[in-house]
């Protein structure tokens, strides 16, 4: 009895090890990917931060129709959701804080979600998706986010919505992860910066203007993207970190199982060993 808990046991002290080894593994792999995306946006920040002053600067000299607030008559909501899990809580917290903003919305609504891991998540709570994007990419590829901002550019163009807001986790930092509503379309340009009274801009301040604000939704909802990737690889490096540490917690308390049972196993053995030599000498004093 003692030998087979004891085999059992070392089978379960294995696969535990073996687990650790995955988790540990996917732990390291995330923090790389994280510190990538990092990266990126560190790269991309000080461009958006420009091209948003260039705006401002010259934002009075017209206006565009990317621009114009209207009447509400139909929103759309774009989810910055994930595509894999091993996320901890953060999908599940992604998916209630959506279904709340969504039962807060007065107007009519579409949905749509970036990754399909949230789909599920949010069809239980109430929010069903109009459209799914799946896989843009590890790093965002660039080239789906401004295909991306076209569809909804066209959409408020032609009246379909009359506004866009993007739903998604803000990273902060490696634990914190800030659910945000930011508002894509109309755009919203700050007009507080420093105008470009004295520059001379070809072939007009106006057709600046107009040629580069489409350029500035598609680096706007690019670091929207971005900042929800890191939030996501942030979050799947938690949860595999502390994976890693239930595992050896696990691990600990197998090992300690293990011992008494090599403890219970010799006992017993030294117990038949004891009454045998007990009853050997009581044959022999016969």
């Amino acid at each position: 009895m003692a030998g087979q808990s004891q085999i059992e046991i070392k089978r379960r002290i294995r696969s535990v090890r073996n687990t650790q080894h995955i988790t540990r593994a996917m732990q390291i792999v995330s923090a790389v990917k994280l510190r990538r995306v990092q990266a990126l946006i560190d790269a991309v920040t000080p461009y958006a931060q420009k091209l948003e002053e260039l705006l401002s600067g010259v934002i009075r000299v017209g206006q565009h129709p990317l621009l114009q607030e209207r009447k509400m008559e139909r929103v759309r909501y774009v989810v910055m959701a994930v595509d894999h899990g091993l996320t901890g809580g953060y999908s599940t917290n992604l998916a209630e804080w959506v279904a709340h903003v969504l039962k807060q919305e007065e107007h009519p609504y579409d949905l749509w979600v970036l990754g399909q891991k949230g789909v599920d998540l949010l069809e239980v709570r109430g929010a069903l998706p109009d459209r799914v994007y799946e896989d843009m990419g590890e790093d965002i590829d660039w080239l789906k986010v401004c295909q991306l901002a076209q569809c909804l550019r066209d959409a408020f163009l032609s009246g379909e919505v009359d506004a866009v807001y993007a739903l998604y986790m803000h990273h902060v930092n490696t634990m914190v992860h800030s659910p945000t509503l930011r508002r894509l379309l109309p755009a919203e340009i700050p007009q507080e910066s420093t105008e470009y009274g004295q520059t001379i801009f070809e072939p007009s301040p106006a057709e600046v203007f107009n040629s580069l604000l489409p350029r500035y939704i598609d680096v706007l909802l690019y670091t929207v993207l971005l900042n929800a990737k890191c939030s996501e690889h942030a979050a799947r490096m938690v949860a595999m970190r502390q994976a890693t540490d239930n595992a050896d917690e696990m691990i600990e308390a197998l090992t300690l199982s293990l011992n008494r049972a090599r403890q219970s196993g010799i006992t017993a053995e030294i117990s038949e060993i004891v009454g045998g030599a007990n009853a050997l000498a009581e044959e022999v004093d016969r």
